[in-house]
């Protein structure tokens, strides 16, 4: 009988602190489950974050007694006799609130200590570390680990301590206790008010300060945003007893409408009209671009009379959030360090997602502090970090995830309420920003081209690669490439599933009757073509360009392809194309001799993750769809790659042999990174040390080498002989570049680079 009285006291007072126990599920969630929150708190132990970290602990803290409050507020308002009434009703009434708001640090503490589990680091044998310098930065981090793994502990501990301490406290309505609650509880209108009233401040501030939020940090952002809310949700509650009718349910209804007849889509992006418009949409695609650039390069004359002929690179970076943009920005900056004419052999590069953001950092940073000159010399040897990559590294530390939090659950949450669109309330422009900012942080001292328009980025004449940025259609499903040239205009898109970003109706129809299309009359800024490539599932929305009289809706394009291949075949059949044409009539309208030879190579930047199931699998009606949906996006990237290494036009000029596709790969399998928009520096120096070494210096492990290692030390692992692998694969593409960059075949041996070039 006793058990019947509790799950009624229980589920009683639980239908009435509904507000309470939401709010308190949402934070508790999501200071637990998302693999990103993992990487969050490490963020917020690393050494240079212990400020952050002391106040963060203070607003989860301040959340969870305001969860407590409120759940109090609720029950003297709704069921006063039950503080009063002894068993289990008066037990329940006390107690519930209390536990709700304690389990917030609770579960937090325990996110922490889950955390620490989770470090992505990989424990090497002596006999491997001994012989290289990447695997033995790998290590060094692994040891490294330690101190961030006693961080989490520690602020486990504290936080798992301060749920027990608001129990101890709160285990019973003190006298202040219920007068607070009491004042609560008889001004529900003016609490639900105040809520409001905060919400708003709080989303004109986040709104017009991208920094303030990256201060904060994502999950203070959360907590503030959770507190809010069940600040107005029981102000309503309360409002909703006393006058039988419920402003909550029309807010709600209002919301539906307006999104159902998209009076409150506030994710359109505005092209900017150019001062002076470009002619840059020709039948010819790509062609004359590529002419124009092949011919301004300043080391052509370097490679007459070499074995190998001129390399051009074209550059497929894979989508994967922050640690894709990472993994390309450090491999291509690196390169550029070791090899100063790297970035004006680069022609184009196509990024998806997060790759588009690595690849948008690569090129600007090029088009910054890279000339297009003569030929330099690949260095051999030399094993510390370079100028570029520190750049880089310094850029990728921004937190860019906490401003599209904010965003999401200040401004874009109050959007959905009103029925036309608020200007800045559009998340989508929270990472656009985020970039800006992260440059100006970083390289204040030049020109931002993170705020310029798209289309100005790229010049023929200069070192920085051309940016392909592919998303996807939602109308249709079909490419839509960001890029300064069509790939392939007299394509039809319904047939190529391939599209050009600035094509117009206008240009259709002049191309079909022969004449070059009209120039591109407005535009973009680089933040915003980088940001629409990288519009995650439900992270970012779609984002929307009025064009024509009509609406594209653009979204991620790893819905299509997220290892960037496609787009680079396209392009690269075509380069071919043009090779032989010239080839067969190697003269200039003048009659004179005009060596057009080179050799394409398509340079792949991704990621390799292993075939086995998922750990948990739970609420498989709801959510199978959705695994299947992201995984179709590696497995379409990984048959993009497929076809990228039997496809029969990679082949030196005038020879038989087809060459070998470089690829730079990251081990997804072994060390599990977080997809979302910040990275800890421990997962920055893990995708550091895997990316290759390429030097003289340190001798990576080959596969008889590894052999070798493993008959050293039989404990060597399956994880432990992968990451060697791929240590050694990374490594030896570069290896690969710097070879052909000097003009030379790759020979032969364990790993040619050991060796300076003849």
């Amino acid at each position: 009988m006793s058990i019947k009285k509790l799950f009624s006291a229980l589920f009683s007072t639980l239908g009435v602190m509904w507000p309470t126990l939401l709010a308190s599920m949402i934070l508790s969630m999501a200071l637990l489950v998302p693999p990103q929150t993992h990487e969050l708190y490490r963020i917020l132990v690393q050494g240079d974050s212990w400020l952050r970290a002391v106040v963060t602990l203070l607003i989860v803290a301040t959340a969870s007694g305001v969860i407590i409050l409120m759940g109090q507020a609720l029950v003297l308002t709704i069921k006063p006799r039950a503080i009063t009434a002894g068993g289990w009703e008066g037990f329940v009434a006390k107690s519930l609130p209390v536990i709700c708001g304690a389990a917030v640090p609770f579960i937090a503490g325990f996110g922490m200590f889950a955390a620490a589990k989770d470090i992505p680091t990989i424990s090497l044998p002596d006999s491997a570390t001994a012989r290289s310098a990447s695997l033995a930065a790998i290590a060094r981090l692994t040891k490294d680990a330690a101190g961030t793994a006693t961080g989490l502990h520690v602020a486990g501990w504290v936080l798992i301590g301060t749920a027990i301490v608001l129990l101890l406290v709160n285990r019973s309505l003190t006298g202040r206790q219920h007068k607070l609650a009491g004042f609560l509880s008889d001004h529900g209108r003016g609490l639900w008010i105040a809520g409001v009233a905060a919400e708003f401040t709080l989303s004109m501030l986040f709104a017009a300060f991208n920094g303030l939020a990256a201060s904060l940090g994502t999950i203070a952002v959360v907590s503030v945003f959770v507190a809010l809310l069940v600040v107005v949700l029981t102000g309503l509650h309360i409002n909703f007893y006393r006058s039988g009718w419920s402003l909550l349910a029309l807010a709600c209804l209002a919301a539906l409408t307006f999104s159902f007849f998209d009076w409150n889509g506030n994710h359109v992006i505005h092209e900017r009209p150019l001062k002076n418009p470009q002619a840059i949409f020709d039948a010819a695609g790509p062609q004359l671009a590529f002419e124009s650039w092949y011919r301004s390069r300043k080391d052509l004359a370097h490679f007459d009379g070499k074995t190998r002929k001129y390399p051009v690179f074209i550059v497929a970076a894979r989508g994967g959030g922050i640690y894709a943009a990472a993994q390309d920005a450090i491999f291509l900056s690196r390169m550029q360090d070791q090899c100063p004419t790297f970035a004006q052999h680069v022609f184009a590069i196509s990024g998806v997602s997060g790759g588009s953001f690595g690849a948008a950092l690569f090129s600007s940073l090029a088009r910054e502090n890279v000339a297009n000159g003569a030929w330099q010399p690949c260095q051999f040897g030399k094993s510390e970090t370079g100028a570029l990559e520190q750049h880089a590294q310094s850029f990728l530390r921004t937190d860019f995830l906490a401003p599209i939090v904010a965003a999401a659950l200040f401004p874009d949450f109050l959007q959905r309420f009103f029925p036309i669109a608020i200007p800045g309330s559009d998340r989508g422009e929270a990472l656009s920003h985020g970039m800006e900012r992260a440059w100006q942080e970083t390289e204040a001292s030049t020109e931002n081209p993170f705020e310029l328009t798209f289309l100005s980025h790229w010049n023929p004449n200069s070192a920085a690669p051309a940016l392909m940025f592919n998303t996807t259609e939602v109308d249709n499903g079909r490419r839509v490439v960001i890029a300064p040239f069509a790939i392939s205009p007299l394509r039809d898109p319904a047939l190529s599933q391939l599209s050009w970003f600035y094509q117009t109706d206008e240009m259709d129809k002049s191309l079909l009757s022969g004449l070059r299309g009209p120039p591109v009359k407005a535009d973009v800024k680089l933040s915003e073509a980088t940001g629409m490539s990288a519009r995650f599932p439900w992270i970012l929305p779609a984002a929307t360009i009025k064009r024509d009289g009509k609406s594209i809706r653009l979204v991620d394009g790893g819905y299509f392809d997220n290892s960037g291949i496609e787009t680079a075949l396209d392009l690269i059949e075509i380069l071919i194309n043009l090779r032989q044409v010239h080839q067969g009539n190697p003269t200039d309208t003048e009659g004179h001799p005009e060596p057009f030879d080179f050799d394409i190579h398509l340079l792949t930047i991704s990621g390799s993750v292993g075939d086995e199931p998922a750990g948990w699998q739970g609420l498989d009606d709801f959510l199978s769809p959705v695994r299947a949906l992201l995984s179709s996006r590696e497995a379409r990237g990984t048959l993009s790659a497929t076809k990228a290494q039997t496809a029969r036009f990679f082949y030196p000029s005038g020879s038989a042999t087809f060459d070998i596709r470089p690829a730079a790969t990251l081990d997804e399998q072994d060390m599990s990174l977080a997809l979302g928009f910040q990275l800890s520096n421990n997962s920055i120096a893990l995708i550091g040390a895997q990316a290759g070494e390429a030097n003289q210096s340190g001798r990576i492990l080959g596969s008889a080498s590894i052999q070798e290692a493993e008959g050293k030390d039989t404990r060597i692992t399956a994880n432990q002989r992968r990451v060697m692998l791929y240590a050694h694969g990374n490594s030896y593409t570069a290896c690969m570049v710097k070879y052909w960059l000097q003009g030379q075949d790759v020979p032969g041996g364990d790993y040619p680079c050991d060796a300076p070039p003849r």
